[in-house]
């Protein structure tokens, strides 16, 4: 977000370049996805609707979204940054960002907004002044983090600058059609009421049941799942209500009610016909909410699964990063928990039932979708596909091997060892030459971990791989030998690789080979004689 608010004021500035008008779009396209869905994550990945702020990121965007003159997506951060007050000393890896682009932020809602804010703020200032009229950098009660010591003087003078009004940041230029004023802003402050750093989950327990359903109908993503979580884990029985929510004309309320039925999981099974009915829904982000409500019901919930995987095919026009089939094919093949989706997907415990002419293409578009994360939900399914199903996918199972996903780098490997340990398996002549391209050149980022994981899928093909010998020799030199990496981490990837040298170069079994290359009728995989000695 930073980088894309240098390149905002960059042109403000004067400069005038194509590449640069580019980077602003897609930037543009790529925060404004998470307008009325949550905070801006710290990666290619899922709204964080558990916070109002995430590390002054939110706050960055609603300054960015105002310069470009953006009132809708200003409005939303700036009040989501707002009602951010009890979250500023919650921050991964700590809290400086948090403070220093939270009171600019909240500017962009105007000047009663930053007092109300800093209002609910006053003692964390005092607490930071020092003797000397500069501020010491504190950290979150109870923790440690990376910013210990720092002197954040400047951040804190930047907050202090605002009634001046002199930097484009400050709010030279602001808005005030986007100010919050009176009854709205004294709403938007206490929709950041009840948080605790240290339970993001159940603040809002001691909220009746009537003040818990209301608020599913909330602005805020936030406070729909605080409400959400809550009403689970009191374990409400109010799923007719919540099916009556899914039949009102209101999208804020569809989307808690979602987001309710999905925190309470197989309790929420008499919703799964409400549900359906919301995948048809032409608002994208209610079909993903809904499908990840029916994923987490379960079982009960399977006959959405051809819808689903009809909506996968489709895509959704005006979706260039297929943002809505990556959500949607998480909610069919996810394998296990993470905290912005289903507990386990649709289709992760068994695919019986399901029609090969809609599965299958749809593991194809999920495997090339830009996503490391959407792609290795897939692997799910691997060892539940029948051999002809697989033949049918060898070249894509191979090609999502070859080539990583180019965003969510931090899950692309999943899909990629998953991948080599399927086609070593199966003994598929590729999968030799493409473990050893991905073990020379992966991101080196928990290399030492992966490549003992790499190796044994190579291990597998037995003396088939002897001739690789000399390249793994050589790789083991090359992790020996490799720059700015730590050296038990050197040595770790590197003891991975000699240790799968002498179990190939002892190896006596020799398994048939297949190959990909089409065989003459076009339709297997080939199989190919051992090797001999």
């Amino acid at each position: 977000a930073a980088c894309w608010l240098s390149l905002i004021l960059a042109k403000q500035c004067g400069v005038d370049e194509q590449v640069v008008d580019d980077a602003i779009e897609r930037s543009r396209r790529f925060f404004q996805f998470y307008v009325g869905k949550g905070s801006i994550p710290y990666g290619d990945h899922a709204p964080y609707y558990f916070l109002h702020d995430n590390n002054g990121k939110n706050a960055q965007v609603a300054v960015a979204f105002d310069l470009l003159g953006d009132g809708s997506a200003t409005r939303f951060f700036s009040r989501m940054s707002t009602a951010a007050h009890a979250e500023r000393e919650f921050g991964h890896t700590g809290n400086y960002f948090s403070y220093l682009w939270g009171p600019l932020g909240v500017a962009r809602a105007g000047s009663d907004a930053v007092a109300a804010h800093l209002k609910e703020q006053r003692w964390f200032y005092d607490l930071a002044r020092r003797w000397d009229g500069g501020f010491v950098y504190q950290e979150a009660a109870g923790a440690s983090d990376s910013y210990a010591q720092w002197d954040t003087t400047g951040a804190f003078l930047l907050t202090y600058a605002l009634p001046l009004r002199k930097l484009q940041i400050t709010g030279k230029r602001l808005d005030e059609a986007n100010a919050l004023r009176g009854s709205e802003l004294a709403s938007v402050i206490d929709d950041g009421r009840r948080f605790d750093a240290w339970h993001i989950h159940d603040g809002y327990m001691v909220m009746s049941e009537a003040d818990l359903l209301r608020a599913l109908g909330s602005w805020s993503p936030t406070v729909r799942y605080r409400a959400a979580n809550a009403l689970a884990l009191n374990n409400a029985k109010v799923v007719p209500e919540l099916i009556a929510m899914l039949a009102r004309d209101d999208l804020n309320a569809k989307l808690g009610a979602c987001q309710a039925l999905e925190c309470l999981g197989d309790r929420g099974a008499p919703a799964v016909d409400a549900l359906i009915a919301q995948l048809s829904h032409k608002d994208p982000w209610l079909q993903i909410r809904a499908a990840y409500a029916l994923a987490d019901i379960g079982g009960s919930a399977r006959n959405a699964v051809p819808t689903l995987l009809k909506l996968i095919l489709a895509g959704t026009p005006g979706d260039p990063r297929e943002t809505t089939r990556r959500y949607l094919g998480i909610a069919v093949f996810l394998s296990g928990f993470i905290d912005t989706g289903p507990r386990r997907g649709l289709l992760a415990d068994s695919i019986d039932g399901v029609a090969p002419e809609l599965l299958l293409p749809a593991i194809k578009q999920i495997l090339v979708t830009d996503d490391g994360l959407a792609r290795a939900q897939v692997a799910s399914v691997y060892d539940k596909l029948a051999v002809d199903q697989l033949d049918a996918l060898w070249p894509d199972i191979l090609r999502s091997v070859e080539q990583g996903a180019p965003s969510g780098e931090m899950f692309a490997d999943g899909i990629r060892l998953a991948g080599l340990r399927l086609l070593a398996q199966h003994h598929i002549t590729e999968g030799m030459r493409a473990c050893l391209e991905y073990a020379k050149h992966q991101n080196p980022w928990a290399s030492e971990n992966r490549m003992g994981e790499i190796m044994t899928s190579l291990v597998r093909y037995g003396a088939a791989a002897q001739d690789l010998l000399p390249e793994l020799r050589a790789l083991a030199t090359a992790c020996r030998e490799e720059k700015d990496f730590p050296e038990d981490c050197k040595r770790k990837k590197t003891e991975a690789v000699e240790a799968a040298i002498r179990q190939i170069a002892a190896a006596t079994e020799q398994p048939t080979l297949r190959s990909i290359g089409l065989d003459t009728s076009g339709t297997t995989p080939t199989q190919q004689r051992p090797r001999s000695n």
